[in-house]
């Protein structure tokens, strides 16, 4: 494209969109920009399959947060009081802190 003799316009600073990082949804405790770890959501999946064949039953899932999302899935879960969401805002509070302070320092200068 000619630009007719302009001067090109300098660059504008990039604003990085952060997004925050939120609980895995397997219940895995991992931290995520998006609903799951990559490769999780097919862990959910195939315990989903397990327990709606049969194969295992809920409570046979070793993990409580993976036993917690696979009865979300199936419709099974009651939803939670006040409280249990005021400890999951907590926990992902925490989760989050313990990410930041993990983050390396970077000298300047």
């Amino acid at each position: 494209m000619a630009n007719h003799g302009l001067p090109s316009l300098p660059s504008l600073p990039s604003s990085a969109r952060s997004r925050d990082l939120k609980p895995c949804e397997c219940g895995c405790s991992g931290l995520t920009q998006r609903r799951f770890v990559p490769g999780h959501d097919s862990i959910l999946k195939a315990w989903r399959i397990r327990v709606e064949r049969d194969v295992v039953k809920l409570e046979d899932i070793p993990h409580d947060g993976l036993r917690a999302a696979v009865a979300r899935e199936l419709g099974l879960a009651k939803p939670l009081t006040k409280a249990e969401l005021k400890a999951r805002k907590k926990a992902e509070a925490e989760a989050k802190a313990r990410e930041i302070a993990e983050m390396p320092i970077k000298n300047v200068g």
